[in-house]
């Protein structure tokens, strides 16, 4: 397609990227705005808010990734962060994996409640069938995304204290106590402000 067709057509392609999460960008860059939530079609129940990351929120979240709009990017983690504790919603491990490249905060959320759930389970209700269908969802996950794997020892092993105390460390929490900091999902750049106000950031690189 040559840029006379481009020009007179006053349209701009983008075969990679999502249709709807380009209009979400453009509403964001003039008017501040990121895709409401709830609404008639994304309720604000588990099942709509699931909904709502798969067809909303992930696919901008990969174009701000994309385009280096990390001020974005660290709003709509956020957004991840307090739907999922509003409506008991997890983000879905393989679709972290399938949708954003390797060191993606969203890949590092993902895994760390996968390990909040596996080791904030009441002992009492484990069963031998519980405890199996929870391999095979892992090992099945490995087999698919290597990285996964990887990541899931990796953080496993890195904050092995922390998940060892109780309260265990709950990844939708924006607290450095009783989980990883404000600002552990976020990018930002050297001696930046984060928007959720002046504090500097705090290093929590994983």
């Amino acid at each position: 397609m040559g840029v006379t067709k481009r020009i007179t057509e006053t349209v701009m392609y983008l075969p990679e990227d999502d249709a709807d999460a380009f209009d979400s960008l453009i509403i964001y860059i003039y008017q501040n705005l990121l895709p409401a939530f709830p609404t008639e079609k994304h309720p604000a129940t588990k099942e709509g808010s699931a909904k709502y990351y798969e067809e909303i929120i992930y696919p901008l979240l990969v174009l701000a990734e994309k385009l280096c709009l990390n001020n974005l990017a660290n709003r709509l983690m956020d957004l991840v962060q307090d739907i999922g504790m509003e409506n008991y919603t997890y983000t879905s491990v393989r679709t972290s994996y399938c949708m954003t490249p390797a060191g993606s905060k969203l890949q590092l959320y993902s895994v760390l409640m996968e390990l909040y759930q596996l080791n904030s389970a009441n002992p009492e209700n484990f069963t031998e069938t519980w405890e199996a269908e929870q391999v095979q969802i892992c090992a099945k996950m490995a087999c698919i995304y290597p990285e996964f794997a990887i990541d899931f020892v990796r953080l496993s092993w890195v904050h092995r204290a922390r998940f060892k105390k109780s309260p265990v460390p709950d990844a939708q929490v924006r607290d450095g106590v009783k989980a990883f900091g404000r600002c552990f999902f976020h990018t930002h750049h050297e001696n930046g402000v984060c928007h959720l106000g002046p504090e500097k950031a705090a290093s929590n690189d994983p």
